[in-house]
């Protein structure tokens, strides 16, 4: 990749990092679904459902950051770009925005020189983590649908067929 086309990946990756955090902040809760069967002491299957509400603020506080940032990056505009991250969330949001504004620069550096090409591929980098990091989040708030009616239905239809085979049963043994 040349230097313009690495500073459009890396806009296309930064605008849908800054999408997945406009999303993640327009979140309220996340609900998660789990089913229990039981049978009855007539061979009848039942299925219940119980739901549980987390919110994405707490999802958010617990998020820890596991990626891994290319840090040694020449300061060629004296930027002093702040690797820590040690507020996990509130660090991804900062340096998806302000990692921006130091690669922006970059198209008024040489677009041949290897060196400048070289750095702006570490920030590309860090973009992707930035955005790898942004997706682990999105996914722990993905809530699930209900499937109660469809494993209920599947429930009758079992029900349905225990019943018929013990008309069978009965029906053989007379």
């Amino acid at each position: 990749l040349n230097m313009q086309e690495i500073q459009s990946k890396i806009r296309a990756v930064q605008k849908v990092s800054d999408e997945i955090i406009q999303r993640l902040e327009a979140l309220q809760e996340v609900k998660e679904f789990s089913y229990h069967m039981t049978t009855s002491s007539e061979c009848q299957i039942t299925v219940t459902e119980a739901v549980t509400v987390t919110k994405v603020a707490d999802i958010i506080k617990a998020y820890k950051f596991k990626g891994s940032f290319k840090t040694d990056i020449d300061d060629i505009f004296n930027d002093k770009v702040d690797w820590s991250m040690t507020k996990g969330w509130d660090d991804l949001k900062r340096l998806n925005s302000s990692l921006l504004t130091v690669t922006n620069k970059f198209k008024y550096l040489d677009q041949s020189n290897a060196d400048a090409k070289a750095e702006l591929s570490k920030y590309l980098h860090n973009f992707e983590v930035i955005q790898v990091e942004l997706g682990s989040i999105e996914k722990k708030t993905n809530s699930q649908q209900a499937r109660i009616a469809e494993l209920r239905y599947e429930a009758d239809e079992l029900n349905r067929k225990i019943k018929e085979g013990i008309q069978e049963l009965v029906k053989k043994g007379d």
